[in-house]
C-alpha cells in the first residue's frame, strides 16, 4: 500500500571509503528526493482517481536517468506507477504539493 506523500527509497553506504559516502548521499539520494517531490506534485495538482506515471517521463522532468528513478520510486514496477482511488485524506496529505492556481 503505497502511503502519501511518496517518500523516496534512500541508498545508504556503511562502508569506511568517505568518498562513497559522500557521493551517495549528494548525488543519489539527492536525485531520489527530486523525483519523489515532482511525482508529488503530479499526483496532488491532478483530480483523478486512477493516475499513471512513467519513471522515464520524471526522469526527464528532472534531468536524471531514468534507472535512479525508477530506483528511488518503484515499488515493484519497472517502467512506471499508478495510483487509483487517491482518497481525500491521501488529498489533504498532498497539500503542501499544489501549485497556486490549480
Amino acid at each position: 500500500m503505497i502511503r502519501f506523500p511518496v517518500k523516496p527509497k534512500l541508498r545508504y553506504y556503511s562502508g569506511v571509503n568517505r568518498k562513497l559516502q559522500r557521493k551517495k548521499k549528494r548525488v543519489y539520494n539527492a536525485v531520489a528526493h527530486r523525483a519523489a517531490n515532482h511525482l508529488n506534485t503530479q499526483i496532488a495538482n491532478n483530480e483523478s482517481d486512477t493516475q499513471q506515471y512513467m519513471f522515464a517521463n520524471i526522469a526527464y522532468d528532472i534531468g536524471a536517468s531514468t534507472d535512479d528513478v525508477r530506483s528511488a520510486l518503484s515499488n515493484g514496477g519497472y517502467n512506471g506507477v499508478t495510483f487509483m482511488g487517491i482518497s481525500a485524506e491521501e488529498r489533504t496529505a498532498l497539500a503542501r504539493y499544489r501549485r497556486e492556481g490549480s
